[in-house]
Formats: structure tokens, sequence, C-alpha cells
């Protein structure tokens, strides 16, 4: 029997209710030669039911070992040349596969595909549109990251001469290989939106301080032996991972009112910390 066209990884830990929505997304979709592998990566959650969704879902499971193994370990389990990554709190719209493969089968050279996407609260309701810039080849992509995993659809020829996804990291894992794969050859794009990313209380995209670490450990490492042009985009990259990351300490700030996070706040971000501060303290009077 032939492999099918595309394999969809979903990396799952303990992941409630959104995992079915992720998976009914899936078994939506216009294009329907695929095959998804569910990794339930050392989670309490019983998950097994969900390969009884459709004979084309498989569910994994393994010990906890972190995302990035889980990943790897959906993409040796699956055949197909093509490799859509999706996370377990994430959905498709239903044309997302069939445009992807469209864009690229009309861009062979092209080793990676991705989409625009909305941004949707824990119910699902739309927040906004997704962060734009910053996907655009490598040099772009050092100074900071603005791909979806959840819209990306890659060739697995590339994904594995790139390395897949290093377990050294967690909050930049997709970053990283996103880096690897843009030195292999151009991205294509579908610019329809065809993915919601779902923020909730338990996204890891939370962890603003581990993303500062790993993001700097990340872009030291990418531009430690590269051209002056691609040092200066990185040490770009580390200064606006460090804003952003200010931004999310006083958002805490406003919320606990704790000093911790006063502190994370003036160390990353001091000037829009300050201002903020002034401006709280004019309302104040």
């Amino acid at each position: 029997m032939p492999s099918p066209r595309v394999a969809i990884v979903i990396p799952a830990h303990n992941p409630g209710g959104y995992l079915r929505v992720a998976v009914d997304s899936v078994i939506a979709q216009t294009f329907a030669d695929w095959e998804a592998v569910i990794v339930d990566d050392g989670g309490e959650e019983d998950l097994s039911s969900l390969s009884g969704l459709d004979r084309r879902v498989t569910v994994i499971r393994q010990a906890n070992t972190g995302v990035s193994a889980a990943r790897n370990r959906g993409i040796a389990e699956t055949s197909a040349d093509l490799i859509a990554f999706l996370d377990a709190d994430d959905s498709w719209a239903p044309q997302k596969l069939e445009r992807q493969i469209a864009a690229l089968e009309a861009q062979p050279e092209c080793v990676l595909c991705t989409t625009d996407f909305q941004i949707v609260d824990g119910a699902g309701e739309r927040i906004g549109p997704g962060y734009r810039g910053f996907r655009e080849g490598h040099l772009e992509l050092l100074g900071g990251c603005g791909i979806c995993i959840s819209t990306v659809m890659a060739r697995r020829g590339a994904v594995e001469a790139a390395g897949g996804f290093d377990p050294a990291f967690s909050q930049c894992a997709d970053w990283d290989l996103w880096l690897r794969l843009a030195l292999i050859g151009p991205f294509a794009r579908a610019d329809e939106i065809l993915a919601s990313y779902r923020v909730h209380g338990t996204s890891m995209s939370r962890n603003y301080m581990a993303l500062v670490e790993e993001g700097t450990r990340l872009l030291r490492g990418q531009f430690a032996t590269r051209s002056g042009e691609e040092q200066q985009a990185a040490n770009a990259g580390i200064a606006r991972l460090r804003r952003l990351a200010g931004t999310q300490a006083y958002d805490e700030l406003r919320q606990t009112h704790r000093i911790p996070a006063l502190a994370r706040a003036l160390r990353l971000n001091p000037s829009y910390t300050l201002r903020s501060l002034a401006r709280y303290a004019l309302r104040r009077r």
C-alpha cells in the first residue's frame, strides 16, 4: 500500500478537551490522503479512544521526554513525503492541507509552507490576527519567529536533512528548526487564515522567561560563526525577545502586584516599564 501524501504530527501532554477539537479539524479536511499520529508524551489522560475516531488516526504513548522528542517520534512513525504539524490546542480550517499542497506543488524549490492564522481564546473565540513578519528566510527569522507551528507543512527530506527538532529546546524548538530549514531552501506561503492558535492559561507561550533564555541561547548559537549581517540580525532578535518579555512581565505585575514581576519587567524592558508606571501614577492622582 502506498504511503499517504501527508503525515500529521500532534504532540500531546494532558491536553484536555482541546485535543478533540484539533483532531476533528484534521478529520474535516477537504484533502483526505493523510495519516495522523498523536504522540502522548507521558500524560495522565487516556487518549487511546481518539484512535477510534478515524482509521487514519493513530495514538502512540511514550514516557515524558518533551515536546521536541514527541514531534520527532511522530515524524519517525510516519512515512508521507509531506509533514504537517498541529499542536494539541490548535485547529485548522477545512482547506488547510489542500491549499498548502497546491502551494508546494507550484513551488517545488520550497522546503516549507506556512499560512496566515488567527489567535483564539480558550473558548475558541477570535482574539485577533496572528503575528506577522519574521518569516521570510534565514536573515529575517534571526530577528524573530513569525511562524506558528500549526501552520507549517514541510517536506520530509528537508526536515530530516535539517536534523528534526532539537530536544535541547522546548520553547524555541520550532524556531530553531525553521532557521535550519531556511538554510536549505525557500519557504512558500498560503495567504489565507487556515489555522487557529489558541491562547489559554496553560499555553507554553506564557512561560516568557524560559522563552527569553532559550531564544538567547538559540540566537547566540546561530550567529556564532556567521556573517556580520546575520550577527546584527540575531542581536536585534535577542533585544526584541527581551522587550516582548518585559511587556509580559509588566502584565504579570499588573495582575499579581508582586515584586519579582516588577524586577523582571525593569530588567527586560526598563523604558516600557518606567513609562507604564509613570502613566499609572498619573492616573492615581
